[in-house]
């Protein structure tokens, strides 16, 4: 993804990027995807994965 849009993208909140899924092009949903992983686990949370999971949907947090 361009350097312009993800410096945007990083300047957002975990609530901001929630709704920024919704109209995100799939690179962008794929980028969202990870720096909101990133985030989870910098916080000491653990990620939720499903298998079959819709393509629309937000991954999971859980805490730890």
């Amino acid at each position: 993804m361009d350097t312009d849009y993800t410096v945007y993208l990083a300047a957002m909140n975990d609530e901001q990027l929630g709704l920024f899924w919704i109209v995100a092009s799939e690179r962008a949903r794929q980028w969202i995807q990870g720096e909101l992983v990133r985030r989870a686990v910098a916080r000491g949370e653990m990620p939720v994965t499903t298998a079959g999971r819709d393509r629309n949907e937000r991954p999971a947090i859980a805490a730890a």
